[in-house]
């Protein structure tokens, strides 16, 4: 390939930090780079909401009756364990090529779908266009369509269609669900005070929240435990869980050493604060209710939990089709005393338009031997947002469930290869001048 080396590219990229928590400014820089030899007019957008800080990259050119754009979010989740990475030799930053396989954070939710875009725009630097064209990465998708969300507060301007960069194995996603994400702080009595301390590690298996039978919840797993003991103990801290939209891989169970002889247990490292575990127990025999209720494909996932001085702390991620609800409100009755909090709301998203965008989309994978297959994806997407202003799609390579949000995430060489074709010719039927210069 002429222009940028695309593998030495995504080498570079996967090594630069860019999860939520972190920020992008690094890969931005280095994104930006990339652009500097191609005729766009590029810019950025400062993101900050609550702890997290990022940057938007915004790249535009051309001029036309329409305007169309190609959207990627450009931070990922944490990477959890390292040692998990076994793929990548402990080392989730570190792009490793395996079998036709290329492992590492990142390589499918998102970070190399960029990439491919950007060497899909090569064969048109000095080439007019003859629609407007916008190509923007955004900060926070993981937290929250936070970039997403202020790209769109800020732009005025039209926009026709949008095509959202997502792992979905190089087929066209017209449909996702809803999501929902919810805080309950839980009151509770500290306990009595104790002398020496023990912590239960309970292990799960990390997987992204909209799949939640392809992992272990960790923090479910403790819940189970403590309320099968016939003599709980007297007190509990609970911590696990890490993101909203990754089911918890450990959660640690603090006690009293004195009230429970366990295998497995590990003397406590500090000492965190221990309450009253009967509010606990009774939630959760809630929450267990409550999820055996829930409407067909409706997920509610228990993701995080942490123990204050006076409070259990919970963070839920419910997933949803259009056509059903997350979690009504009689059913939160049922959890009180605990204080709810929405922490967030996604719309379902459902794109049945056949505007000429979609049908010149559809001819362009066909023009490289692609099948236009629609088909619906369980995670939610920024396309709940820009469906809502135009025409929009989900499209990009990679398998996601049981992939991303997870250990080991890997993309495949020939999928990311044909992911540039097929930019290439979705530019060519919807945005490029056809055989003009300059």
């Amino acid at each position: 390939m002429s222009g940028f080396d695309f593998w030495e590219a995504c080498r570079a990229a996967i090594a630069i930090d860019s999860t939520s928590t972190h920020g992008n400014r690094e890969y931005v820089e280095f994104l930006k780079k990339l652009l500097a030899p191609m005729d766009f007019s590029v810019r950025t957008q400062e993101i900050h909401e609550g702890e997290y800080r990022g940057v938007n990259l915004i790249a535009e050119k051309g001029g036309g009756p329409d305007v169309i754009l190609f959207d990627t979010h450009l931070d990922t989740v944490s990477p959890g364990n390292a040692a998990l990475w076994t793929e990548t030799g402990g080392d989730p930053f570190r792009a490793t090529f395996k079998n036709g396989k290329i492992f590492g954070l990142g390589v499918a939710d998102v970070k190399l779908d960029f990439l491919c875009k950007l060497k899909a725009l090569e064969p048109f630097i000095g080439r007019r266009f003859r629609n407007r064209f916008i190509l923007l990465g955004t900060f926070g998708e993981e937290v929250g369509l936070i970039g997403a969300k202020a790209f769109l507060d800020d732009y005025h301007g039209q926009l026709d269609f949008a095509l959202i960069g997502e792992p979905t194995s190089l087929k066209l996603v017209n449909r996702h669900k809803g999501r929902a994400c919810y805080e309950f702080r839980l009151p509770a009595a500290p306990a009595a005070p104790a002398g020496e301390l023990v912590t239960l590690d309970v292990k799960g298996e990390a997987a992204h929240s909209s799949t939640p039978e392809r992992g272990r919840n960790a923090i479910e797993a403790a819940l189970e435990f403590l309320s099968a003991l016939s003599d709980p103990p007297t007190g509990v801290c609970l911590e696990g869980g890490t993101l909203l939209n990754v089911v918890p891989e450990s959660c640690a169970v603090t006690m009293p050493a004195s009230e429970r002889a366990l295998a497995g247990v590990r003397p406590a490292r500090d000492r965190p604060p221990l309450l009253d575990p009967a509010p606990l127990l009774s939630f959760w025999d809630a929450i267990r209710s409550i999820q055996r209720s829930l409407p067909k494909d409706t997920t509610w996932v228990c993701a995080t939990v942490r123990t204050e001085s006076d409070a259990y702390v919970f963070e839920f991620d419910s997933r949803f089709w259009e056509d059903s609800e997350s979690v009504s409100d009689e059913m939160l009755t049922h959890l009180k005393p605990a204080a709810c909090r929405i922490l967030r709301k996604n719309a379902s998203f459902y794109e049945t338009s056949d505007a000429w965008h979609v049908e010149g989309l559809c001819g362009a994978l066909s023009d490289i031997g692609l099948k236009a297959e629609f088909t619906a994806k369980t995670a939610s997407t920024e396309a709940a947002l820009f469906g809502q202003r135009c025409t929009s799609l989900v499209f990009g390579p990679g398998p996601s469930e049981g992939n991303v949000h997870r250990p080991n995430e890997y993309n495949l060489v020939s999928e990311l290869e044909t992911a540039i074709r097929a930019y290439e010719s979705i530019l060519r039927r919807l945005v490029a001048v056809p055989d003009v210069q300059g």
